[in-house]
């Protein structure tokens, strides 16, 4: 099924998409209200290595009128990342310096996780190597220009090719060319897509696709994968064919059988009662042929390696089917012998 579908990896890049990523990273993802007395500001390196120490330094940003004295701080329970000290007291304001050592991870990534009474949850993820790729786990075995199709991107192990669950939240940035692109549910269309993919999910939420080249070219997804930072740690691009509709397949099938139809029946000469019928049996079985080489051939029930993508491929089927096929039909239908042309 992913026979067409073209995957390649591309340089990963540094640029920061969006200020709100950054304010999301230091208020918890969430805007200010008084249920809570502020958030986490977590300064971290984005890249670390599996086993290797490496600093965190941990400061409780307040809002307005947040109690000023010491806040119990816990960092997530976990075999897969340990804390030392993983319980403390921190003033907000203050900076309080810790060491964390990924010991486990699914999809090279790392979820640190802060929470205190009364303040915001922390959640941010840090690549660990990170050594994973993007496949199309859901999309139809072709599409065309104005037809709309499902899209859902998978998290891969690239040796494996098992998909593998985010042990952090990520986002993805996703940019199309000759194709629009929307999440499901949504009713703009757009060439640019950012979402956010929790930990835990395997696969992208669902996208919907919306071809806009002609039959022949390529669609193409470029999906940036982002740390809440804004640090791309993979990005790739996948080429989606883009096929003709059925109803165009389907008549360049018959106007390649008619073309051959249109040769056999010959010029008008003697009976011309004979002929026309002669001439309306040869266009008949053209048309024939034409229609069953396009269902035949779109059931993948003749074993040809035809191209599928460009009309040409269905005009020079339905020609040669008719080449084929209009002897063997004219001898159903007409037992006597043709009229001479």
């Amino acid at each position: 099924m992913w026979g067409d579908v073209r995957l390649e990896s591309r340089p990963i890049s540094t640029k920061k998409y969006s200020r709100v990523v950054e304010e999301r990273t230091i208020m918890g993802g969430q805007p200010r209200d008084s249920a809570y007395s502020g958030g986490f500001e977590i300064d971290m390196p984005d890249n670390v290595e599996l086993g290797k120490p490496f600093d965190l330094d941990i400061r409780l940003r307040p809002y307005p009128n947040a109690p000023r004295g010491s806040v119990a701080v816990r960092m997530e329970q976990t075999d897969r990342v340990q804390y030392e000290p993983r319980v403390f007291s921190l003033r907000p304001g203050a900076v309080k310096t810790i060491r964390a050592t990924v010991r486990k991870t699914n999809a090279g990534l790392a979820g640190i996780i802060a929470n205190a009474d009364g303040w915001r949850t922390y959640e941010r993820s840090v690549s660990v190597g990170f050594p994973t790729l993007l496949e199309p786990a859901s999309v139809a075995a072709s599409f065309s220009k104005g037809g709309v199709e499902p899209l859902l991107l998978a998290f891969v192990d690239k040796d494996s090719k098992k998909r593998v669950s985010l042990d952090g939240p990520v986002f993805m940035i996703i940019n199309s060319a000759r194709a629009s692109v929307r999440e499901m549910g949504s009713s703009q269309w757009a060439n640019m897509v950012k979402l956010e993919v929790p930990a835990g999910e395997d696969a992208s939420p669902v996208l919907e696709l919306r071809p806009e080249g002609n039959s022949g070219e390529k669609a193409t997804v470029w999906v940036k994968v982002a740390l809440s930072s804004g640090q791309v740690i993979h990005s790739q691009a996948i080429e989606f064919p883009i096929y003709p509709r059925w109803w165009q397949a389907l008549l360049m099938s018959v106007l390649g059988g008619v073309l051959w139809g249109l040769r056999k029946a010959g010029w008008p000469q003697g009976n011309r009662d004979a002929w026309r019928r002669h001439f309306a049996k040869c266009l008949g079985a053209a048309v024939l042929a034409g229609g069953i080489g396009y269902c035949l051939s779109s059931r993948d029930l003749l074993g040809l390696k035809l191209d599928s993508t460009t009309l040409k491929g269905y005009f020079l089927l339905g020609f040669a089917f008719s080449y084929v096929g209009v002897d063997a039909a004219l001898r159903l239908w007409m037992p006597g012998k043709p009229p001479t042309m």
